[in-house]
């Protein structure tokens, strides 16, 4: 997978599977079957085609305009949830925002609000769903998490 170190000022068309350690200024469009790691911040428009995947660590400030592919956080959601598209998998212990009010997913699917810092373990994190169809959370079975954890750490997972 290649990897790219920095922030990308640019809108990004991802056309192959690509690892950013750094900050997407003005989005990107991942295509159909590619997927985009990230550890660090999101801003700008996001289009996930069929079978595309965002995987990010971090903040996710964007306009997300569609979702037909697997979109999975890990950080801060910082664009109203229910804003965004499709389903959405958030790991437990991160930030959002739903309802108009800054929140905490916890261990139980339950939000709390968001005071302090928040530890998140992503090679041990469980992690819950949004559906904005339904509006609720429903628990999951991911491995996104670990691939994020190895993909940018290695030698701690």
């Amino acid at each position: 997978m290649k990897t790219i170190h920095g922030d990308v000022p640019a809108p990004l068309t991802v056309r192959e599977d690509l690892a950013i350690s750094g900050t997407l200024r003005e989005g990107a469009t991942v295509l159909q079957g590619c997927s985009l790691l990230v550890r660090g911040n999101f801003r700008g428009t996001l289009t996930l085609e069929r079978r595309a995947r965002l995987i990010l660590g971090g903040t996710l400030g964007a306009f997300v305009d569609r979702n037909e592919g697997t979109l999975s956080v890990a950080g801060e959601i910082a664009t109203p949830l229910e804003m965004v598209p499709g389903v959405v998998t958030v790991a437990v212990g991160t930030a959002v925002i739903l309802d108009g009010r800054s929140a905490i997913l916890t261990v139980d699917g339950s939000m709390h609000p968001a005071t302090g810092t928040t530890d998140i373990s992503l090679s041990r994190t469980a992690a819950f769903t949004w559906d904005a169809a339904s509006a609720s959370f429903a628990s999951c079975d991911t491995s996104d998490f670990i691939e994020l954890a190895r993909t940018f750490w290695p030698a701690s997972s």
